[in-house]
């Protein structure tokens, strides 16, 4: 049982936050400081329209990984300062922190 608070290493942290910015960057405005990346993101995912799709389902899915540490931290009765910690970390960092949790 978890009762105390962990995150995941910092250079996982930067590297999700990164990517997650790089993707929504790439989606929206077709921007990024590195060329390379786009000609990776565009092989990837065809399009900047399909790089903005991806883009959402991200986001909907670390939404969706930020309800669920909630729902165990409320069955495990963690305090109400853990609770929050541990959803927003998860809503930030995803499986990252979810891992932790668990």
């Amino acid at each position: 049982m978890v009762s105390r608070f962990r995150s995941p290493p910092v250079a996982l942290q930067i590297l999700i936050l990164l990517g997650m910015a790089q993707v929504a960057a790439l989606g929206f405005y077709d921007y990024t400081p590195l060329p390379l990346l786009r000609t990776i993101a565009y092989t990837l995912f065809r399009s900047q329209d399909n790089t903005r799709v991806v883009f959402w389902l991200a986001l909907a899915i670390h939404i969706g990984e930020a309800a669920y540490a909630c729902n165990v931290c409320f069955r495990r009765r963690l305090s109400p300062s853990l609770t929050f910690k541990w959803t927003f970390q998860t809503a930030l960092y995803g499986y990252a922190s979810l891992g932790l949790l668990l």
